[in-house]
């Protein structure tokens, strides 16, 4: 499954951004600003945690993907690849952690005023466990970019491959999300979520917050609504949540819904409600009057 960053944001430079363009699968690229085009990308296998951003206009910036070529580096597989605008390599831009999960690679700009990004990179499994980024500078190479800090670690312990981000109360920075993955030893359920503050200083962790009943699963998804005020989350084993959130301070409020066992054998993804309304795959959103949830798996419409 694919995971696709829509990011808006104000400033100078690159001032709005957006997830109009995306690039997956084998050469894949599609243009969703009307009329809706199609174009062949640079890699020939995007597997997964696929993610990209482009600029004000609708001009693509950069994009990647957790797992492409196998690449190895000092012993470590690492799989992740970055790729300009021109469909080639981004300078410095490959063995990236990754290691062709589903949404485990998240796009975020580092400044509303500059134009440096963070690249964010979830470790689901040794050896690359944890949270790990890289900075993309686009003023360098002819504007062509070029990752200047690789694979840098935030946390060690496993993290789900489940990254979502909204936008803070500000306007101004952002909030990342994702889930603690405690798959060794003995497969233990929790129900901790991690967020961090995401701003020009660095990415910044909030204290864990325990919502929800504990679980344990991988190979699912978490997916705000457009206002950033609920999530949806889902996982393995058919669980289903939705949460309150609050953007300007990165708490979880209350807990709406906690469905167990809504479909059997059920493997639940979301995707962002930019994108909602111009394609249908296998994932699940509010619609966009924000009191609905559609979801699709592989065999169930829900």
């Amino acid at each position: 499954m694919l995971l696709m960053t829509a990011v808006v944001g104000g400033g100078s430079v690159y001032a709005q951004f957006k997830g109009n363009i995306w690039c997956f699968g084998d050469s894949a690229g599609i243009n969703f600003t009307p009329p809706m085009s199609f174009f062949k990308s640079g890699s020939s296998f995007l597997r997964a945690g696929c993610s990209s951003i482009s600029d004000s206009l609708g001009n693509l910036i950069f994009y990647g993907a957790s797992g492409n070529t196998t690449n190895s580096h000092n012993g470590l597989v690492r799989k992740g690849k970055l790729f300009n605008r021109n469909h080639n390599k981004l300078f410095n831009g490959d063995t990236l952690v990754g290691g062709e999960w589903y949404h485990d690679m998240i796009i975020l700009p580092k400044s509303v005023t500059d134009s440096t990004f963070y690249v964010i990179m979830a470790g689901v499994v040794v050896p690359d466990t944890g949270l790990f980024y890289c900075v993309v500078d686009m003023k360098l190479q002819g504007g062509l970019g070029q990752v200047v800090q690789k694979n840098v670690q935030i946390e060690n312990h496993p993290v789900q491959d489940m990254l979502a981000a909204v936008r803070h109360g500000n306007g101004r920075d952002w909030w990342l999300v994702t889930r603690r993955y405690t798959y060794a030893p003995g497969n233990i359920p929790n129900n901790e979520f991690w967020v961090y503050r995401v701003d020009s200083t660095g990415i910044h962790p909030r204290p864990v917050q325990n919502v929800g009943y504990s679980i344990f699963g991988n190979l699912g998804d978490i997916s705000f609504n457009a206002q950033g005020t609920k999530l949806v989350i889902s996982s393995l084993n058919n669980y289903i949540g939705v949460i309150n959130f609050d953007r300007c301070y990165g708490f979880y409020t209350a807990l709406l819904l906690w469905k167990l066992h809504l479909l059997q054998e059920v493997h639940l993804n979301f995707i962002m409600q930019q994108f909602f309304h111009r394609m249908v795959l296998n994932y699940m959103q509010y619609l966009t009057n924000n009191s609905i949830i559609f979801g699709v798996n592989y065999t169930n419409l829900i």
